[in-house]
């Protein structure tokens, strides 16, 4: 497998990784009552598997992700794991049902656009990386 494809798939399973996380943490801190003041809202979250499972899943993104920073350019990594927003605007539409307006639609469009353009370029880069 080409560096350029295990990148990719590295990337892709950080990025799953890191939409999933910050899906079951926002599940847990709406569990929480943010009128009860810091401390309180922070013990509640730390009393709800939702936050504790979505650390681990995101803790595991950012240790794929510093991998990827060893694999290719910085230039490449941080664009194309741009892709969790997608991600993150579907769990947040079909799994925490919250109504997602027609702007966060279009600009989770145009970031999509700029990684696939990205993704495009790091295919077509002649360079080793």
């Amino acid at each position: 497998m080409s560096d350029k494809w295990k990148v990719f798939l590295v990337l892709l399973v950080a990025i799953l990784l890191a939409a999933a996380g910050e899906a079951l943490a926002a599940k847990g801190m709406k569990a929480t009552n943010p009128d009860q003041g810091v401390v309180a809202q922070i013990r509640a979250a730390l009393g709800d598997w939702h936050v504790w499972c979505g650390i681990l899943l995101m803790c595991g993104y950012v240790l794929l992700y510093v991998y990827t920073l060893g694999l290719a350019e910085l230039s490449l990594v941080v664009p194309l794991s741009a892709a969790s927003y997608l991600l993150g605007v579907l769990l947040a539409k079909f799994y925490l049902h919250e109504d997602v307006e027609i702007a966060r639609w279009v600009g989770t469009g145009v970031i999509i656009v700029g990684v696939l353009i990205t993704a495009w370029s790091g295919f077509n880069d002649k360079s080793g990386s």
